[in-house]
């Protein structure tokens, strides 16, 4: 989701053909913004998903 809205702003800033410096800033900035918000997601679903594999391998071994 986050690709598209980035997809969308640039398509926005590049409508009238001239590339501003402020709006490329306010982009990468906003780019910036999602990826430090999104990092915590992904960190926490692979601890999740590292911990099920361990519980499934330890289970299988002790049987």
């Amino acid at each position: 989701m986050s690709k598209e809205i980035l997809r969308f702003l640039r398509e926005i800033i590049e409508a009238d053909s001239k590339l501003d410096e402020r709006e490329e800033n306010a982009l990468a900035s906003i780019e910036s913004i999602i990826k430090d918000v999104s990092e915590p997601v992904i960190q926490k679903k692979a601890r999740k998903g590292w911990k099920f594999i361990s519980n499934t391998v330890i289970k299988s071994i002790t049987k």
